[in-house]
């Protein structure tokens, strides 16, 4: 669920922010520039971090081009989740070493020097990760071989080390984006409990180097050049999103025994479907922006189990006849 964003706040309202916790929602307390926030705001941000635990995002952005000082981050040893993002530069990064509490951290700083940033001892324990480009991509991702506690990782542009994310012992979420073809994916297969995989951007053919026995959900966005994708390769899949390649003009599901969700969208080369009437756990299917011939679709034999079928991007009038079409079979669309 995306978090209540609270910008530019000089008081912290406790109050408010238990409402928002009680009704089963995070928050997000952030700032966009240095007079948006002083040593006293930061103490009370500190003491509702210590109340409300990683629940409570805490996000500096944008700056300007002075970008943000880290000593502020002093005023915050209690926070649990902490986003430096969107930023231009940041200065005494080496102040980050200060938080101890930390589990969550999203580092994007776009003209950020050579850093040690993943030597720091304390991120060691982190449980989610994300690592923005910079504009030279030059962060060394090797030390990810010492952060045993993290499950969920998303990184954007950087390859070198990369194949320490492979040692990686408990890491159940994996996002790689902005990854050049010519950086082998192979080690993503020695994270054996990995579960959900997303790819995007960047350029390769397809991930066939890649396979896992544990992955249920994956993702493929706008990845240059991807044509094909092989289900067999990921026996537990159970959800599949393809969206937004030009090349991929077809995909079988002989092999994809289990899965339960698949979206192909804004694929305008894609023509061909096979085996849908094999997915006896199909629930949800989504057909949009396809070269797929929709009286086709309609004459295949779905599954018992299919709740859901959109399909759309033919035209508003011929999308209006689908989905009666669809609904007059019992599906929702």
């Amino acid at each position: 669920m995306v978090p209540v964003r609270i910008t530019n706040a000089n008081q912290i309202d406790f109050q408010a922010l238990a409402k928002i916790v009680a009704e089963g929602r995070g928050v997000c307390v952030q700032f966009d520039c240095a007079e948006s926030y002083s040593a006293p705001a930061l103490s009370d941000l500190n003491r509702a971090c210590e109340r409300f635990g990683s629940l409570l995002e805490v996000r500096f952005y944008g700056h300007g081009r002075h970008g943000f000082d880290c000593r502020n981050l002093s005023f915050l040893p209690a926070a649990r989740s902490l986003y430096l993002d969107c930023l231009e530069t940041v200065t005494h990064l080496e102040q980050l070493k200060s938080l101890g509490s930390l589990e969550e951290l999203s580092f994007d700083v776009f003209e950020m020097p050579a850093s040690p940033l993943l030597t720091f001892e304390n991120l060691h324990t982190l449980r989610r990760l994300v690592l923005g480009q910079n504009r030279k991509r030059d962060l060394d991702l090797a030390p990810l071989a010492n952060f045993r506690t993290l499950t969920s990782l998303g990184v954007v542009g950087h390859t070198r080390g990369i194949e320490a994310i492979g040692r990686l012992p408990i890491l159940r979420q994996l996002s790689l984006w902005q990854i050049a073809k010519s950086t082998r994916l192979a080690f993503v297969s020695d994270t054996a409990g990995l579960a959900v995989l997303s790819i995007g951007l960047g350029g390769r053919r397809d991930i066939a180097e890649i396979h896992s026995q544990a992955a249920e959900e994956i993702e493929v966005t706008r990845v240059r050049g991807f044509a094909e994708f092989e289900p067999g390769r990921f026996p537990s899949l159970q959800r599949l999103r393809i969206e937004d390649q030009l090349q991929m003009e077809k995909l079988s599901l002989a092999r994809a025994p289990n899965l339960r969700s698949l979206a192909v969208r804004n694929c305008k080369n894609f023509h061909e479907l096979q085996g849908i009437e094999h997915l006896d756990s199909l629930e949800t299917l989504s057909l949009a922006g396809t070269a797929l011939d929709p009286d086709f679709v309609m004459r295949l034999r779905f599954p018992p189990s299919l709740k859901t079928l959109t399909l759309c991007g033919y035209g508003e009038r011929k999308d209006k006849v689908n989905g009666q079409q669809l609904a007059a079979r019992g599906l929702r669309h």
